[in-house]
């Protein structure tokens, strides 16, 4: 997977340097990181929900369902689990 410099190396060498073409080169670069930021955001959201159902299951494995009485434990159980 190319860095943004080596996409941008890449994007150069492929459409010549001249400077219509560096401007495409940036306008293809702005339109990856839109792109990318998305599929980050969406990769951390996806890890984080797995965590955060892993330490409920952990919860109900040690306490049995998740009562008024179990939810600190839930809560300190998650917090671990994302790490904040």
């Amino acid at each position: 997977m190319f860095n943004r410099d080596e996409l941008r190396n890449e994007l150069l060498h492929i459409l010549g340097s001249d400077s219509d073409n560096t401007e495409k080169t940036e306008l293809l670069l702005k339109l990856f990181d839109n792109c990318y930021k998305d599929k980050v955001a969406t990769t951390e959201y996806s890890y984080h929900l797995k965590r955060i159902i892993g330490a409920l299951k952990n919860t109900i494995n040690a306490h049995g369902p998740i009562t008024i009485d179990i939810v600190p434990s839930a809560a300190k159980r998650i917090l671990g689990a994302i790490k904040l």
